[in-house]
C-alpha cells in the first residue's frame, strides 16, 4: 500500500484542525509534544491553526503557549537562513577583495582577464549553490 507522506506541520496543522472540544484535554499532550518537536517549515500555518483553535476559548493559555514555541521556532530558523546568507556575502567579499588583488597584481595584461573570468564564475557558483555541498565546492576554488 503506498501512502502519499504529508509534510510535518501539515501533520500538525491536521491534528489541530480535527481536535474538538471532546478531543482535546486527550490530544493536548500530544500536540505539546509535536510543537516542541523540531518544525522545520510551516510555522505561519500551525500558528493560524493554534489561533482558530484558541477561538473557541477552550484551553486558550495552553494553545498561546505552544503558539509561542512554534513563533521562537520561526525566529530561529529565519536567524539560520540570515546565517547561511550572511556566510554567502563574506565569501562573495572575499571574491571582491581576490578581484581587487588581482587587478593591482596583473595590472592591464593579457592574464588580467582570464583571472577575473575565474573569479567571476567562482562569485557566481557561490551565490547560486542551493545546498551546503555546492557551497563548500564553490569555496574550496577560492584556495
Amino acid at each position: 500500500m503506498s501512502t502519499e507522506r504529508k509534510p510535518f506541520h501539515e501533520v500538525l496543522v491536521d491534528l489541530i484542525d480535527q481536535t474538538n472540544v471532546e478531543t482535546l484535554t486527550s490530544n493536548l499532550p500530544i500536540l505539546f509534544k509535536l510543537a516542541s518537536t523540531n518544525i522545520p517549515k510551516g510555522h505561519d500555518e500551525i500558528v493560524r491553526a493554534l489561533e482558530r483553535k484558541m477561538a473557541f476559548g477552550l484551553w486558550k493559555n495552553e494553545l498561546e503557549l505552544m503558539k509561542r514555541e512554534v513563533l521562537a521556532q520561526k525566529t530561529e530558523a529565519e536567524a539560520k537562513k540570515a546565517n547561511n546568507v550572511g556566510d554567502k556575502t563574506a565569501v562573495l567579499m572575499t571574491v571582491i577583495e581576490k578581484i581587487i588583488a588581482e587587478c593591482d597584481n596583473i595590472g592591464s595584461g593579457a592574464e588580467f582577464y582570464p583571472a577575473i573570468d575565474r573569479l567571476h564564475e567562482i562569485a557566481e557558483a557561490v551565490s547560486q549553490a542551493k545546498n551546503k555541498a555546492e557551497f563548500d565546492q564553490a569555496v574550496k576554488k577560492l584556495g
